[in-house]
Parts: C-alpha cells; structure tokens; sequence
C-alpha cells in the first residue's frame, strides 16, 4: 500500500487524458439523455439522431473545456477553482447549444437538438464530471491514510489557527512521504479555543498547551503563523 501510495504521489495524469475522459463523459451523458427522451426506443430514427446529437455536443463540449482548460488541474488535488471552471465551460456550451436551437427553430420550425436532451445531457455531465473528479480525491485521500497507519507516526501540533495554518494542515494531508498524525492547533486567540478547524481542534496558548504536549505525548510543534 505504500510503494502504492507513493508512486501515485510522483505521477499526474496527463492533460489529454483528462481531456479524453471527460469528453467521454459527454458521450455518456448524450447516449443516456437519448435514451430517456426516446424512451428507450431504439430504433433506426433514434441511431440517426443519436450520432449527431453526439457530434454537435460533444464538439461544442470540447471547445469550451479547452477555453476554460478544465483539464488543467490534479485530479487528486481537485479545488474550489477546477469546480467553478468545470459549471462555467458546461453553462457556456450548454447557453451555445440553446443559441443553435433557437436559430434552427427560427429558420426551420423545428430544433436542431432536443432541448430535453440538452437538459438532461447538462445535468448528467456535471454531475459525472464532478462524480469523477471528487472519486478521485477520495480514494486518493483514503489511500494515502492507510499507508500513514502503516508507518509509526509522529504527532505534530500546528501552532496557529489561521490561513498560514490551513496551508500546513493541507501540505501535510496531501504529502505521501510523511508519516505524521495532526493533534490539533494551538492558538493565541482565546476566541478560538476548543473551537474546531476542518476536524481538528483549537487549542489555546496560555491554557492548553503543556496539557496537549503531555496528553497526546505531542512529537513535533509546527509554527505557521
């Protein structure tokens, strides 16, 4: 499990399988969608506009990931920054697809895409790609915690509660190679004493800190402040 974890930690997955797999799951999406506004129903009409409806939104779904470069960041390390470029590339193709249908009906009477489609295709898509992204994180994560139990830890106090603290904490969660178990912080703030810090527990300076040291028989002091 550790050889696992560690030659993971060393390697990314490259761009354009990232971008691969998330035009295959707008393919996905489409073929589903299809399914469900056809009723599943499959028959020579269906095929015909399956393979086009596939080819106009996986083609306008693909333009946008690469104008807003969702592929750009580390699976394993998914942010708040990859989910808002991930609903911005969906939302713009998505309002170009709606734009395609309006046109169409405009100048044909009929659409060039089943809006139900659509829907259904945005929703599905989102959900996976996210579904996708997040899977990853998570299994990394867990895989990472398994190969730390497997090594004799050392317990480590960050001192300091705030964004300098944070930024440890996510180093420490995120790094293969250290074997260390976060104890909590220690803060000057009184405000913040006892108070919890994404799972771990605020300290205070004046009141707790020789007590945790003894308790938790505390190996490494980490300052980030």
């Amino acid at each position: 499990m550790e050889r696992l974890t560690k030659y993971f930690s060393h390697r990314y997955a490259p761009r354009w399988l990232i971008l691969g797999i998330d035009t295959c799951i707008v393919l996905v999406a489409v073929i589903g969608a299809a399914l469900l506004r056809f009723n599943f129903n499959l028959n020579a009409d269906f095929f015909d506009h399956l393979v086009f409806d596939a080819f106009v939104v996986a083609g306008v779904r693909l333009c946008f990931f690469v104008v807003f470069r969702t592929y750009s960041g580390i699976i394993r390390f998914t942010s708040l920054e990859d989910g808002q470029r991930i609903f911005k590339a969906l939302v713009s193709g998505t309002l170009v697809l709606l734009s395609f249908n309006m046109v169409s009906y405009l100048a044909t009477g009929s659409f060039l895409i089943s809006t139900a489609i659509l829907i259904i295709e945005f929703l599905a898509t989102i959900s996976m790609m996210f579904g996708f992204r997040v899977g990853v994180k998570l299994i990394y994560h867990k895989l990472l915690k398994q190969s730390e139990t497997d090594k004799t830890s050392r317990k480590v106090l960050i001192y300091g509660a705030g964004k300098s603290g944070l930024i440890t904490k996510h180093a420490i969660d995120t790094d293969g190679e250290v074997s260390y178990e976060l104890v909590g912080f220690v803060d000057d703030d009184p405000d913040k004493r006892f108070k919890r810090l994404e799972g771990l527990t605020i300290y205070n300076t004046a009141k707790d800190f020789e007590a945790i040291f003894e308790q938790h028989n505390v190996d490494l002091l980490i300052f980030s402040i």
